[in-house]
């Protein structure tokens, strides 16, 4: 009796030992950070904007990833021991910001915050302003501080983020959503729906204030969208810098999903969604004859359950490039001709050089480029 007891001891010791053994490997591999498998290759282009405002809701939402000069920077969104903003390089990659874990992240696996951020000269900048309930992590003192509204800027020195004055006036420090120009930065501020332009000389001046959906600035012109909700109407209008004049260029009531547009080669691309015959379009219209009607590039028929919903899109060099849950499509602003770049399921995707597409697969959060010519898409971090 002792023995079968002795038995069943030893049994239950083992399961214990194995359930802790199997736990262990569990925790482990969560706490096991990701790694980076592609040479940063490519000449560095100026698209910052144009990725920045590509994502879901560029006014709410946030920018994910950026390039400056042989270094990536990428939120990348894993699990919460592994979630957080990360510098990638040709020899390997390092988390610089995280918020650590919070009470119970294990048992809800809730991850903290991740900021926008931005590259400008040179630096890393990261955005608090979306909620002024946000705190950030002082690396020097080890305290969390409530982030007021603060711009952040990355320093390699003490690998730490610090603030900086940029956008800050009378009516409070500015969003991080903007534009460069020759005449200074457009942007639209974090307090309500107005554009500004933070001028070459450090003084800051108000364009317009009334319900701006989106803008780009083009040339010695700021083109922006507005919405009419009482009439239900999206108006495209154009600010001239030089002559300060402000026009009406054209109307859409037939129109719905509006959030933003582009400029490339003097045409305004916009992609528009149809309820009422499940399609989506992309549009351009010739800036040069603001009277003619918008041209349709190319059509997605979304009735066809086997069709990919076209969640966000960016514009390079002659090519509209769009993310669906079938693929990343390319498709030539001259022609119309479009081709499938790859067959993953895309969130988004970014232009930093001249050589690749860099995009965000949708389950895994990892990120992946396919290069502008087209062939294999390559796993870059994850």
């Amino acid at each position: 009796m002792k023995k079968k007891k002795r038995v069943w001891m030893i049994i239950g010791v083992l399961v214990i030992l194995a359930l802790g053994l199997n736990y262990g490997l569990r925790l482990f591999r969560l706490h096991q950070l990701p790694e980076s498998y592609a040479e940063i290759s490519g000449t560095v282009v100026d698209n910052r904007y144009r990725n920045f405002i590509s994502e879901f809701d560029p006014i709410n939402d946030t920018g994910d990833f950026v390039r400056i000069g042989d270094k990536l920077y990428y939120n990348y969104y894993g699990n919460y021991a592994t979630y957080g903003l990360y510098e990638i390089t040709s020899d390997g990659s390092q988390r610089i910001y995280w918020d650590g874990h919070g009470p119970g992240a294990f048992l809800t696996g809730d991850m903290g915050m991740l900021y926008p951020i931005q590259a400008y000269n040179g630096k890393l900048l990261m955005n608090t302003v979306l909620d002024s309930n946000y705190y950030i992590y002082n690396s020097e003192s080890r305290e969390w501080e409530p982030a007021q509204g603060s711009l952040l800027a990355y320093s390699e020195e003490t690998q730490t983020f610090e603030k900086v004055s940029m956008f800050e006036d009378g009516a409070g420090i500015r969003a991080l959503i903007y534009q460069e120009t020759p005449f200074g930065l457009v942007y639209e501020s974090s307090a309500g729906s107005d554009l500004w332009v933070y001028t070459r000389d450090g003084g800051t001046e108000q364009i317009v204030g009334e319900n701006v959906c989106s803008f780009y600035a083009y040339e010695e012109c700021i083109y922006y969208m507005t919405l009419d909700t009482a009439a239900d109407t999206f108006v495209l209008r154009v600010f001239d810098w030089n002559s300060k004049n402000d026009a009406v260029l054209c109307e859409w009531t037939e129109y719905a999903g509006l959030p933003y547009f582009m400029i490339e080669r003097d045409l305004l691309v916009f992609v528009a969604t149809h309820p009422e015959t499940h399609t989506q379009s992309v549009y351009t219209m010739d800036l040069g004859d603001p009277g003619q009607k918008e041209e349709c590039l190319f059509t997605i028929d979304r009735t066809n359950p086997d069709t990919a919903y076209i969640c966000s899109w960016n514009v390079w060099n002659g090519t509209v490039y769009l993310c669906t849950e079938n693929g990343l499509i390319a498709c030539d602003l001259d022609s119309g001709g479009h081709r499938t770049l790859c067959e993953k399921d895309t969130l988004e995707c970014d232009i930093v050089d001249d050589t690749w597409v860099y995009f965000l697969e949708a389950d895994s959060h990892c990120l992946w480029r396919v290069r502008q010519s087209g062939g294999s898409a390559e796993l870059v971090f994850g």
